[in-house]
């Protein structure tokens, strides 16, 4: 085992670690763990035995593992991507639709001071 394996293998697995903790305490949702765990497992996997990526890499009609640990690691940024542009796009909806119902109250409040009412009693 060369120094490279120690310490990445230590990364994951202490990244994966944490996952498991955050699964346990119910700090991260189910298939959020899970995913992180096989990420980390697989990266563990992947530094103790390079062979593996070849081997995998060549079943899919890649040249070399290291050409397949790159693509996995681009499309996974495409993936993250995506997912957090698609998070933001509803978090802009919903803060969109929450100052929208704070400028409709304000208003009316406005609407009915000028109009000499109290905008917290009801006329009859």
């Amino acid at each position: 085992m060369n120094g490279f394996q120690i310490i990445g293998t230590s990364i994951a697995a202490a990244f994966g670690l944490i996952a498991l903790v955050g699964l346990f305490k119910r700090r991260i949702a189910l298939p959020s763990g899970l995913l992180w765990l096989t990420i980390w497992t697989t990266a563990a996997i992947a530094i103790l035995n390079p062979d593996w990526t070849r081997v995998v890499a060549e079943a899919l009609g890649i040249a070399r593992g290291a050409d397949l640990v790159f693509y996995c690691a681009i499309l996974a940024m495409f993936v993250g991507f995506f997912l957090v542009y698609a998070k933001l796009r509803r978090i802009e909806h919903r803060l969109t639709h929450v100052v929208r119902e704070i400028a409709i109250d304000e208003a009316g409040g406005r609407l009915d001071d000028a109009a000499g009412r109290d905008s917290t009693t009801v006329s009859e």
